[in-house]
């Protein structure tokens, strides 16, 4: 399987050669309905097309996209139209990506605020320049136009394991917001935010221009990448806490591997009894990796993959390490979790090892992947689908739904506002009352 990344990483190191097509460039129809086609047939060579869209479905779908095209309109104009024919795929990866030139080195201005998008609504992270809105607000519209209807139209752009899966859409929107906001809702530079404040509840509004879109990107990017893998031990708990944000390290596999082999080592030495895995956030990456810390964990070598595209050794039961870990092992999920996440968190659901915490993971059992990236002639906008299908050996799982968690840990804005870590002292809690 080739690596899966989560796509803020993906998008930093995509090295394909861009026609360079300038924002204000317009295309005609006919050079429009030609990148329709050739996204038509780059779709259309998906492993699984019609698994949740019927073919019916998908030729109304094109003949409605080709019923929008006119002549002057913007790669922009047609990503907004089109993108949602590889939606349709309810595959996570495979998506209609603006241009080139747009991913790696985004120009203009965007909307000047982060966000954290949650089934209560969208609360403020920061703001362009720093605090003005208070951190946890509930943002109501945005120039007059309501949350939820915003969200809807951004939620659209991303696609989804199964079509149903919103975990993983909320959490897309919330890291590429600065990126999608004035392609698919509003370019503009002027924003009138109406918002309800975390405590009082009281509504307000606060007028904002629109701020450098690199900035924010680039900050979220770095935020994305640091600190991939680390640990953190707590003696008086006896408990080690190993944090993986992804599974692929540039193609290098010893670092990874070396982190695993020291963390088990002193496990072992030290006599450790709880092991906390939080893959909150996991981007997914290397299957090769995640096998590897499975080995670690797995109460008897099992099979990981059922069905994949190379990783042959994969098919066959994992060998356990010499330092199988067989205490208590806690693993915390949440929505942001994406490909390879899926699969190890599928199977340590299904071979009940240990107890899982969070909420809904952006992913699941199965994945396609091994994706081409198809720059469309005219437009630049970049296709990107998927050609092979990765399942793990489990039964009785969820296609169109992310993996559940044992125990739900629901969003708090307190918690937001306050810094503490919900689930992380949920999973405390457990372990204290296991004693």
């Amino acid at each position: 399987m080739k690596p899966c990344l989560k796509m803020v990483v993906f998008l930093s190191i995509i090295m394909v050669v861009s026609p360079g097509i300038a924002k204000e460039t317009t295309f005609s129809k006919q050079e429009l309905n030609e990148d329709l086609e050739m996204l038509w047939e780059t779709v259309m060579e998906h492993p699984k097309v019609y698994e949740f869209t019927s073919e019916s479905t998908f030729r109304t779908l094109l003949q409605s996209i080709k019923s929008q095209l006119k002549d002057g309109m913007t790669a922009d104009d047609f990503l907004r139209i089109a993108h949602p024919l590889p939606v349709s795929l309810g595959c996570n990866h495979s998506i209609l990506w603006p241009t080139i030139a747009d991913l790696n080195e985004p120009k203009g201005l965007t909307l000047p605020l982060t966000m954290t998008f949650q089934e209560e609504g969208a609360f403020v992270l920061a703001t362009y320049p720093a605090e003005q809105i208070p951190l946890g607000s509930k943002v109501e519209s945005i120039n007059g136009i309501p949350m939820e209807e915003i969200e809807k139209l951004l939620f659209s752009y991303f696609p989804a394991d199964g079509l149903k899966n919103l975990a993983i859409k909320r959490a897309r929107t919330g890291t590429m917001l600065a990126l999608i906001y004035p392609k698919l809702v509003e370019d503009t530079e002027d924003f009138l935010i109406s918002y309800s404040a975390p405590e009082s509840g009281q509504s307000s509004s606060v007028s904002l221009k629109a701020f450098d879109k690199k900035t924010i990107w680039d900050a979220e990017k770095e935020a994305q990448s640091r600190n991939p893998f680390t640990v953190e031990y707590r003696a008086e708990a006896k408990t080690a806490i190993v944090r993986i944000k992804s599974f692929y390290f540039g193609g290098e596999l010893d670092p990874f591997t070396n982190f695993l082999g020291v963390v088990f080592n002193k496990i072992k030495i030290e006599e450790i009894e709880n092991l906390v895995l939080d893959l909150r956030d996991n981007s997914g990456g290397d299957p090769i990796l995640a096998a590897r810390l499975f080995a670690y964990i797995a109460p008897r070598p099992v099979v990981y993959f059922e069905v994949c595209d190379g990783y042959e050794t994969l098919k066959s039961p994992v060998e356990l390490k010499e330092n199988n870990f067989s205490g208590n092992i806690y693993t915390i999920i949440n929505g942001a979790g994406f490909s390879t996440a899926g699969h190890i968190v599928s199977l340590i659901k299904y071979h009940k090892i240990g107890t899982t915490i969070g909420s809904e993971l952006g992913c699941t059992y199965t994945c396609n992947d091994s994706a081409v990236n198809v720059v469309l002639e005219h437009t630049g906008n970049l296709a990107r689908i998927a050609r092979a299908t990765y399942a793990v050996a489990v039964k009785d799982m969820k296609a169109d739904q992310g993996v559940q968690p044992d125990h739900q840990v629901d969003f708090s804005v307190d918690d937001l506002i306050n810094g503490v870590d919900s689930e992380m002292e949920f999973t405390f809690d457990l372990i204290r009352q296991a004693k």
